[in-house]
């Protein structure tokens, strides 16, 4: 027959492995949320990097289009004066030569 303090002493073996595998288990997960959280962290700080790295690029970009649309229209004021005054002095040269034409 079996020993009813065997049978008894059993199931809290039982229950304290159980226990002892749950702790484990809860160790487990614990790490590895650790680690998820350092992993997920280091990507976020990757990612914002990067992100602060395209929005300078961006910056880059907008102040050099900038900056050559402000010489291109300086350009084309100074071709504008140039062209005016070339005709200017077209028009003083027509003049001279119709002048001289009728002397």
């Amino acid at each position: 027959m079996h020993d009813p303090e065997q049978q008894n002493h059993r199931p809290a073996a039982e229950l304290t492995e159980a226990q002892q595998q749950n702790a484990k288990l809860a160790a487990d997960q614990r790490e590895t949320e650790a680690r998820l959280q350092v992993a997920t962290e280091e990507l976020g700080k990757s990612l914002g990097l990067t992100q602060k790295q395209l929005d300078q690029r961006a910056q880059t970009i907008i102040e050099r289009e900038q900056a050559d649309a402000e010489k291109l229209e300086s350009e084309q004021k100074q071709t504008q004066q140039q062209v005016s005054t070339v005709s200017n002095q077209v028009s003083n040269v027509q003049t001279d030569v119709v002048g001289s034409r009728r002397t």
